[in-house]
């Protein structure tokens, strides 16, 4: 009965957030792109160390900007394994509390220079590798900004 349950509210979201219909599983969208094998190998493919304006960091991303992210993510090759681990960490409240602030912009600068940032080209998104001094796990954080 459990599981019935479970089954319905991941269609209620998909039908209320997409406007699309329910299968009561996974939708064949997220599989119909060029996606690279490894993380190390779509790493290759982004923009090292961008120029960061942290004032225009979004920290409470809407659906639209959720929208943007996963598009980002598709059109730059994002290992299929890792695309909805890494949608998740869009939100600010996820990251590790190492790289945060409770003050505008709301991040540690100084731990976020001690991170390997990538954009995903043509975007407003930002990519941060793993890093075990500052507690970012594997697969890593997305940052979104109003522009970059």
């Amino acid at each position: 009965m459990i599981w019935k349950i479970i089954l319905l509210l991941s269609c209620f979201n998909v039908l209320v957030n997409a406007g699309g219909s329910c299968s009561g599983g996974a939708s064949g969208a997220d599989e119909d792109y060029q996606a690279h094998d490894t993380i190390s190998e779509w790493i290759d493919t982004l923009n090292a160390d961008p120029n960061i304006d942290w004032n225009r960091l979004i920290i409470h991303i809407d659906s639209d900007d959720k929208k943007d992210a996963k598009a980002a993510l598709m059109s730059s090759g994002v290992p299929k394994d890792d695309l909805n681990e890494l949608l998740v960490t869009c939100n600010w409240n996820t990251w590790p509390s190492q790289i945060k602030s409770n003050q505008h912009p709301y991040v540690n600068k100084s731990n976020m220079a001690k991170l390997s940032l990538y954009r995903i080209p043509d975007t407003r998104i930002v990519y941060a590798a793993p890093n075990v001094s500052q507690q970012v796990s594997s697969p890593g954080i997305l940052m979104v900004f109003t522009s970059l």
